[in-house]
């Protein structure tokens, strides 16, 4: 923590892991925060020395903020408060208590004395949700120690707010918004003292919306990558995301070297207690002699009725109690899910032998369920998958496909794009070759059995133009 500057109170915020940062800060980047600051400290009646360390110090390789100047101020202790509550409730009411603080200009009702808030152990405060709900369990518990006049709040994710906040202005999409981050689908503990709802995190929120539906109001849901404009290939890790694997009972992965950074995180977090369940591996699936395995098993219906198995045998054996609620909810999944394998079934028929082009592997255990057959040079897919240039004789035959007609239909994966695919999505539609987009993730306000379905809806209805 950077030396006090006067021997005013003082509360700091450090900048620890900004949008899954987890490097120190460079050079470049303290010198455009300070400058930032040094503007928007100014709106508040105070000038920002940029050469010492009165507002802005610099420790552990990482840049530190005085909030007490704000809470001075009579907009910003208006303004502080309500801006931290929006980003992180507990932090807002921390600070809400902190005006009242006689060094920051406030009174103590009811004492002839100041009464010190307290110094938060900087090992623990590593994330603001841990002041309310504690620390992981292998961390231990947070030590207040009553009797100095430094507040430290170590803050992971609010870079940009803060500059918003000093600036007074308001605050918007800073939060778990910034990045890729998590989504919660959040379940209310059930009354009658019954227990806490089994924490769960899933890499992607296809496999959570999948657990969702399996444990119901009986768990509780996090899910690393939910946003279907994002490559879940390009994830980074952050802090928020540390934090919900940290806590999680049961977490799920798809394997086959699609999330690997399950692993490495739950290895930093120390969560070796959680019950992880691994798609590929449940799959029972395995690369054929010299190819690589399509990791995509989502797309695999008989694959994702064992992961619904799995779930629901996992979470009994966690709440024995609620045993017969995971094997009715098991239970109604399934039986969607296998309406659509009839459906694939059927198709199968009319469709057999139909050949397709894609750009990328993702939907093919779906489009072959459905008889179609893939054309597509190997080597283009591959290189699409792993981001690399496609070889120019391999995207002159790619092109072929669709200006001979040797193709009736594009799966397309909208979710990686770049300049060889969208030469393909040209010769397609150059070529009146029906085009059906596929994503790696749920699309906004769909459920597993509605995406899926959609899907298989979307290329019965191409093939039959």
């Amino acid at each position: 923590m950077p030396a006090a500057s006067d021997d005013r109170l003082a509360v700091w915020m450090s900048f620890g892991a900004v949008q899954g940062m987890l490097e120190p800060m460079t050079p470049l980047g303290q010198d455009a925060i300070r400058h930032l600051f040094g503007g928007a400290a100014r709106m508040f009646g105070s000038r920002l020395d940029l050469d010492r360390p009165s507002i802005l110090g610099l420790a552990g390789e990482r840049l530190w903020v005085r909030l007490d100047f704000v809470l001075r101020n009579p907009l910003g202790r208006r303004l502080a408060p309500r801006v931290l509550r929006l980003l992180e409730p507990s932090v807002g009411r921390i600070v809400a208590g902190l005006r009242a603080e006689p060094g920051l200009g406030g009174t103590v009702p009811n004492s002839r004395h100041p009464q010190p808030i307290g110094h938060f152990d900087t090992r623990y405060c590593l994330h603001l949700d841990w002041l309310s709900s504690g620390p992981p369990a292998h961390l231990g518990s947070p030590q207040l120690s009553c009797s100095t006049g430094r507040i430290t709040m170590r803050i992971r994710k609010l870079a940009a707010g803060l500059v918003l906040l000093l600036a007074g202005a308001v605050v918007v999409g800073c939060s778990s918004a910034a990045g890729v981050s998590t989504s919660s689908t959040s379940a209310s503990p059930t009354s009658g003292g019954a227990a806490e709802p089994i924490t769960v995190v899933a890499s992607t929120n296809v496999w959570g919306d999948l657990a969702a539906g399996v444990g119901g109001d009986k768990v509780t849901v996090t899910s690393i990558i939910n946003d279907p404009s994002q490559d879940p290939h390009e994830y980074q890790a952050s802090g928020q995301n540390q934090l919900a694997l940290s806590k999680a009972k049961v977490v799920i992965e798809n394997g086959g070297g699609y999330d690997d950074f399950i692993a490495t995180m739950l290895k930093a977090v120390n969560n070796s207690s959680a019950t992880v369940l691994n798609a590929v591996t449940i799959s029972g699936k395995t690369a054929a002699g010299g190819e690589e395995l399509n990791e995509h098993v989502w797309y695999d219906f008989p694959t994702v009725l064992k992961v619904v198995d799995r779930l629901q045998s996992t979470f009994s054996s966690i709440d024995a109690d609620n045993a017969s609620v995971f094997a009715a909810n098991a239970t109604k999944l399934k039986d969607s899910i296998n309406a659509m394998v009839t459906k694939q079934g059927e198709l199968k028929t009319q469709l057999d032998g139909t050949p397709l082009a894609i750009t990328e592997p993702v939907p093919l255990y779906l489009l072959e369920a459905m008889g179609l057959q893939n054309k597509t040079p190997e080597e283009f897919s591959e290189a699409i998958e792993e981001d690399s240039d496609v070889p120019p004789t391999v995207l002159r035959e790619t092109l072929a496909l669709f200006s001979g007609k040797a193709v009736k239909l594009l799966a397309y994966n909208e979710q990686t794009t770049g300049a060889a695919t969208e030469e393909v999505l040209k010769a397609a539609k150059d070529n009146g070759i029906p085009v059906v987009g596929f994503t790696e993730t749920l699309p906004e306000g769909k459920d597993y059995v509605s995406w899926m379905t959609s899907n298989i809806e979307a290329v019965q209805s191409a093939l039959q133009q």
